[in-house]
């Protein structure tokens, strides 16, 4: 029930994934690690771009979309400071977003 504190990571445990989103409860200490694309189901850019193509990310299992539980659509572009790119597939069109160490959207730009 605490708040959570929020960070990217590039040097994950997880065999085969190359950047996670860790978690961390500043109440209990709970911990959970995620893919970057999970974290970015409620962001304007992306809910319209999927909805634009007939795809509604608020009702479908976000597990459906490997972007969201893998890195297999995650670049790092930058370590220092810390950038990843996501491309994001859809209907034949790629929403490219890019997030800072903090998922702060830095660059979103749409590939038709």
């Amino acid at each position: 029930m605490g708040r959570m504190e929020t960070s990217v990571a590039a040097d994950t445990a997880v065999p085969g994934q190359e950047i996670a989103v860790r978690h961390v409860c500043g109440r209990c200490d709970n911990r959970l690690t995620s893919a970057v694309g999970v974290n970015l189901l409620d962001s304007a850019p992306v809910l319209t771009f999927f909805s634009e193509r007939g795809v509604d990310l608020t009702t479908e299992p976000f597990w459906t979309h490997p972007w969201t539980v893998s890195d297999v659509h995650t670049t790092v572009v930058s370590e220092e400071p810390l950038r990843a790119r996501l491309d994001l597939p859809c209907g034949g069109d790629v929403l490219s977003v890019t997030v800072d160490e903090t998922l702060d959207l830095l660059d979103v730009e749409r590939r038709d």
